[in-house]
């Protein structure tokens, strides 16, 4: 790390901007190498220079770093500038030059002194109602909202006016329950003219003139307490928080944390710094000091005084500032300024009838104090309101009022510098004259001839060893000893505890030797500050050998010593430990993304897919069974329909250009598409003819308006082939899109259109489960969406009697049991869906809207029926969501539940029990039933009487663990029950793991919705969340849903995975025959049956089978066919494993309705499940890979590594099978 330019490499490389785009670490990198730029190579840090540092003559180049205005004399007379931080470096002849550091720009001025935000525009308050404005004893009256004075018959009234809020601007209001006595809230226009009231004292919306509220709170003969009211809220809605939350708390302005997380990811992580408003510096009520005042004669302040009646108000400041008051709420009355050092006075000045003037803050302080309210009656609501508007600047001219604000969580006085103190605590330097701790109040007395030390900050409950010797020069002793520590407002005192006894110190403050020693203080739970004396009567102690340590003992003395130095988590403290502090700098970003970010989660921003295609994706199918209906089933997207029957890509994009709607109520540009599908080409051979560069271009254009669109375009064919493809070939390679070539195996499976199912050569009920498949395999690969919604009802097959029959685990399980609302498609009409197998004999067609736009643009509710599924994808997993709310506006919904998938309250059972194979009698072993074992057993431990559970796929499941007891396969237990035959004893699950294991799991706990629609669902996130998404199912009678939206928060944005995409590969056959004909090598494959190919009832021709195929075999549930697969290529290496691709050509085919008879037994209606389940096996056991099977041809293809099995089973698992040709390759 030694070469300079090495080092700056080593800044970029490690500090770097994250994977969101954000800048969280570029602060730091651009300020490292603005240091690194501006001293040069080979230059030596010294240290942190203020305006009296001394630098010498150095011998070489050296630089320092400050950010503390002023002349600097010994510097060549350089003059900084406040609020920004510089390198000063000196040349070969030693002349002196300061560079300021730069910055990345920001929608904030960062002053790395004490790092500030100076813009109100960036803040947004919480809570609108600031409870100093609570004024007991008035009330509003009905009439005209005019403050009156309270019936003293009442229990009590209070009202608060001024509340400041926006006009055509919703609320809500929070109350801590019904004792808070809310009576009404007013409007008020800026003249203060009253408006009206508010109609709803939970929520409502401010008129467009309304510029203040007022609030009334009365109970005349109810319970009473005002504290309890102070804590009413007005948040503005949508409300963010729960609860009650202060005036003074607020937060950044949402576009902010998006646009420039600098501030609140940069500046929030970091525990030393503060945010807050520049311009005002006093805080009211926060820097209130009730009960204390500024004493004053006519001319001359002398001390700080108390006063029950009285309050003033309290700011940090810094020696040689100007700062100007304005707006003094006490006009016409005498008010004295007192400046202090913790509270100690030290002058002051008095400002005769003055509402604005200016002060210059004197040497030794650190304190304005000003008086508010000086009379002796208590403050009333017109006087709050001018105590309100008080403003302090720092400068001589006085700034327009502004609110203070600061962000929770940050402490004053850090930033870019920090300082750092070594074991002795007391600085001699710091004394302050005039004072020595009273020996009983523990209170500060005066005493021109005392002194004390300055306050000492401590850690409450730790141990601090004390020591004080006699000054030599002295010969009388010290006549008070007194120690105290102080509380947090730097003016209480607090009596030190004894360690020895754990109480605190027996009689008064004295404590330790007047003459020399150690004593030792144990500092209590409320502690801050330790503080003593050192002087009394001009009787000292020895200044330079007193010590205040952390510990029980004390050490060998030493100076007090302080460094300021560079904070190490802001810039590396020195140049030679430059290269140590940049390793650490990487864990520094990552752990300042770590940070809360909150996202909407609605319709209108899901995750989206767009299909812009023409006639063949219009529709022509039974409702629900698109090709979009089928993808959108098993995918997280959502999927918007634009294939218009006629269209080319011209003419699609002229119907993008003018925003036009189609099979939905959303204009296409508004969609919120995450990607636009292109799936076209039939109808441009016009234009193709034309010129031939027409397609490219076309299409170019197409998808540079879906990118115009916000999404990313994905290229396809139809189910064809052709020349013009090679023109989205190109646009794909030279675009980067995605290209789904799924054509010509399509022609390949359907080699000709088969009229009944087919609508004048489109794809329709069956046949569009081809498209389906041609695009799945490619957009599952897509990574998943970043937020979603979906929703599903119930499919007529569940029976909701039980819901656990409701309970899905993936996207297949759910499509199993739920179907999806609408996503737009032409479709027959329900009159004439019964010839969805006859399409060339019928049908009439009708438009089926897109349900999801419904909810998008707020025009129309969605009926559910009885239960209605709800699915929230968020953009965080569930190890870092840590929020998830639910606004619901729906009808007819009396239960709500979500899906349970931790911590199950009926989980799989994981115990063993004894049980016996049965070959004979099983009707006997009933539940519940006895038996004994007699004999027949290889281990007497089986002998006894047991209790069955059930008998399950020819197994005796028993109540009796195995545990100690030794079962063989080979046993030929005899029993007592006659006419029971039993063959082998087994350990075994309980036959409800047997019956439930491939069931889905999981349960649905019962939840409460909040009346007002919204509801907190973050405390189910625990054992709610599927990886990134939560499942809530509604339950009433004929629910209708009219908008659901979320919000969920979370400290890093999710994993985002697609599925891997599966290309075929060719290889060597493993298989003898890959048709499965009669003959060949499938196990007595004569005795599976065949399919007899359907015929057109308008002329009696076959359907077609897939291209070289000439047997089609079918197979019932349970049912397979097997094939030896060639064996002796397979793990030749034995290093690795062979790759295996298994390609099965098939489909499910229920009953072909071609009689309008055949409808009532038809497998396929509104609301079915239309798929087998195949399954692939090798060595004839363990399944290898399944598939949803569709009902029209499809080649599914699967890859596994071979690890054993001397053959290949296709079976059925489900419904029936067709399958037409099989092909097993090594692909290595």
């Amino acid at each position: 790390m030694a070469n300079y330019n090495e080092l700056k490499a080593a800044v970029s490389n490690v500090v770097k901007q994250n994977g969101n785009n954000e800048i969280t670490g570029q602060l730091l990198q651009n300020t490292l190498l603005s240091i690194i730029s501006n001293v040069g190579a080979n230059a030596t840090y010294i240290g942190v220079a203020t305006p009296t540092t001394n630098p010498g003559t150095p011998d070489g180049n050296v630089f320092y770093i400050s950010a503390t205005p002023g002349e600097y004399v010994n510097f060549g007379g350089l003059v900084l500038e406040r609020g920004k931080a510089y390198t000063i470096k000196n040349d070969a002849n030693n002349v002196w030059s300061a560079v300021a550091i730069s910055i990345p720009s920001t929608d904030a001025i960062i002053d790395l002194n004490n790092v500030k935000v100076d813009s109100d525009a960036i803040i947004d308050r919480i809570n609108y109602f600031n409870n100093a404005l609570f004024q007991n004893g008035y009330y509003l009256n009905d009439a005209g909202g005019t403050i009156y004075t309270a019936n003293p018959a009442w229990n009590g009234s209070a009202i608060a006016m001024n509340v400041k809020v926006d006009p055509n601007t919703g609320y809500r209001v929070y109350t801590p329950g019904p004792t808070a006595r809310l009576y009404s809230i007013w409007q008020y226009d800026k003249n203060g003219v009253a408006i009206g009231k508010v109609s709803s004292l939970s929520k409502f919306t401010t008129n467009e003139n309304t510029y203040t509220l007022g609030i009334c709170w009365l109970a005349t003969t109810s319970t009473w307490n005002p504290n309890i009211s102070k804590q009413t809220a007005i948040y503005k809605t949508p409300v963010t928080v729960s609860g009650y939350v202060d005036y003074n708390h607020v937060q950044l302005k949402p576009y902010l944390l998006a646009e420039s997380p600098i501030i609140d990811n940069l500046l929030r992580k970091y525990d030393g710094l503060i945010v807050r408003n520049e311009a005002q510096l006093f805080n009211f009520p926060g820097m209130v000091k009730y009960g204390r005042y500024v004493s004053f004669s006519s001319s001359t302040v002398d001390g700080i005084g108390t006063n029950a009646n009285y309050f003033c108000g309290c700011i940090p400041v810094t020696v040689g500032e100007t700062y100007t008051f304005s707006n003094m709420g006490y006009v016409g009355g005498n008010n004295g300024v007192a400046f202090a050092k913790d509270g100690v006075f030290i002058s002051g000045i008095v400002e005769i009838g003055n509402a604005t003037f200016t002060v210059t803050v004197p040497e030794g302080a650190n304190e304005i104090w000003f008086n508010i309210h000086i009379k002796q009656t208590a403050p009333t609501p017109t006087d709050l309101q001018n105590y309100s508007q008080t403003m302090v600047n720092v400068g001589d001219t006085a700034q327009p009022f502004v609110t203070y604000w600061e962000l929770p969580g940050y402490v004053q006085n850090a930033g870019l510098f920090i300082t750092e103190v070594g074991k002795n605590l007391f600085n001699k330097d710091a004394i302050i004259d005039g004072y020595y701790v009273g020996s009983t109040p523990g209170k500060l007395l005066s005493n021109e001839n005392a002194s004390i030390s300055a306050l000492i900050p401590i850690e409450a409950g730790k141990t601090y060893a004390l020591y004080r010797a006699k000054d030599p020069n002295n010969t009388a002793s010290i006549a008070t000893r007194c120690a105290r520590f102080v509380a947090a407002d730097k003016t209480t005192p607090i009596k030190p505890i004894n360690p020895a006894t754990g109480l605190p110190y027996s009689g008064n403050y004295e404590v330790g030797s007047s003459i020399y020693g150690t004593v030792l203080l144990q500092a209590p739970d409320d502690a801050v500050y330790l503080q003593f004396t050192v002087r009394f009567n001009s009787v000292k102690y020895d200044y330079d050998t007193i010590q205040a340590e952390k510990g029980n003992v004390t050490t060998q003395y030493e100076p007090y010593k302080e460094k300021q130095s560079i904070n190490p988590d802001l810039i590396p403290y020195s140049y030679e430990a430059l290269p140590a502090q940049i390793e650490a700098l990487d864990n520094r970003v990552t752990a300042l993304e770590n940070i809360s970010i909150v996202e909407k989660i609605n319709i209108a921003n899901a995750g989206k897919i767009g299909f812009f295609s023409n006639s063949f994706l219009n529709g022509y199918c039974m409702k629900g069974k698109h090709a979009l209906d089928n993808l959108s089933m098993f995918s997280d997207y959502l999927f918007y329909n634009f294939g218009h029957s006629g269209d080319d890509a011209l003419e699609c994009l002229a119907r993008i250009n003018r925003n036009e709607t189609w099979l939905g109520v959303v204009p296409v540009q508004n969609w919120g598409l995450t990607y636009g599908v292109i799936a076209m080409q039939d109808n441009d051979g016009a234009l193709f003819a034309a010129s031939t560069d027409t397609y490219f271009e076309n299409f170019k254009k197409l998808a540079e308006a879906i990118e115009a669109m916000g999404a990313t375009p994905i290229l396809g064919t139809e189910h064809d082939y052709n020349n013009n493809y090679y023109g989205l070939s190109r646009l794909a390679n030279e675009r980067g899109y995605m290209f789904m070539k799924w054509g010509r195996i399509a022609t390949a499976l359907f080699r000709s259109i088969f009229p009944p199912f087919w609508h004048n050569g489109h794809p329709a009920t069956r046949t569009h489960w081809m498209w389906t498949y041609g695009m799945k395999q490619y957009l599952d690969t897509l990574p998943r969406p970043y937020r979603g919604i979906k929703l599903f009802r119930v499919r007529p097959a569940i029976d909701t009697s039980d819901k656990q029959n409701m309970v899905f685990t993936d996207n297949i399980s759910r499509a199993e049991r739920y179907i999806e609302i609408e996503n737009g498609a032409a479709v027959l009409t329900t009159a004439t869906e019964k010839y969805f197998d006859r399409l060339n004999a019928g049908g009439a067609y009708s438009s089926a809207y897109n349900e999801y736009q419904y909810l998008q643009n707020k025009s129309q509710s969605v009926a559910f029926g009885n239960f209605a599924l709800i699915e929230c994808i968020v953009p965080f997993d569930r190890n870092s969501i840590n929020m998830l709310k639910m606004k619901l506006e729906a009808t007819g919904v009396t239960k709500a539940y979500v899906k349970r998938n931790l911590s199950l309250a009926n989980p799989l059972p994981d115990k063993r029990y004894i049980a016996f194979g049965v070959t004979a009698g099983e009707s006997l072993l009933t539940p519940g039933s006895t038996f004994d074992i007699t004999g027949g057993v290889f281990s007497n431990t089986l002998l006894g009487t047991y209790t069955v559970e059930d008998v399950v796929n020819g197994i005796v499941v028993t109540t009796t663990l195995s545990t100690g007891k030794t079962t063989s396969g080979t046993d030929n237990p005899t029993t007592n029950v006659s006419g029971v035959t039993l063959k082998g004893s087994y350990d075994y699950p309980t036959a409800d793991y047997m019956q439930r294991f491939r069931q889905p799991l999981g349960e649905w706990d019962e939840i409460q919705l909040n009346g007002d629609g919204e509801t907190d669902l973050s405390e189910y996130l625990q054992y709610a969340m599927d990886f990134d998404k939560m499942a809530i199912l509604l339950e009433g009678t004929n629910i209708t849903i009219a908008d659901i939206s979320f919000e969920a928060s979370g400290t890093r944005k999710k994993r985002n995975p697609g599925i891997p995409f599966i290309a075929r590969k060719y290889g060597t056959s493993l298989l003898t025959d890959t048709l499965l004909d009669d003959g060949t090598a499938w196990d007595n494959i004569a005795s599976v049956p065949k399919y007899t190919p359907v015929l057109n009832p308008l002329n009696s021709s076959p359907e077609a089978l897939p291209n070289g195929v000439t047997t089609v075999r079918e197979l019932s549930e349970g049912d397979q066919v097997t094939q030896t697969i060639k064996t002796d290529v397979l793990n030749t290496s034995p290093y690795r494993y062979s790759k295996m691709q298994i390609r099965v050509v098939a489909r499910y085919f229920p009953l072909y309705v071609d009689t309008d008879a055949k409808f009532e037994q038809s497998a396929i209606k509104q609301g079915s499940y239309d798929c087998a389940k195949m399954a692939v096996s090798i060595g004839g056991t363990v399944v290898c890979a399944t598939a949803e099977v569709g009902t029209y041809w499809n080649e599914f293809v699967f890859d596994t590594d071979y690890f054993n099995g001397d053959n290949v089973a296709i079976k059925c698992l489900s419904k029936t099978l067709q399958v037409a040709r099989v092909e097993v390759d090594l692909v290595e």
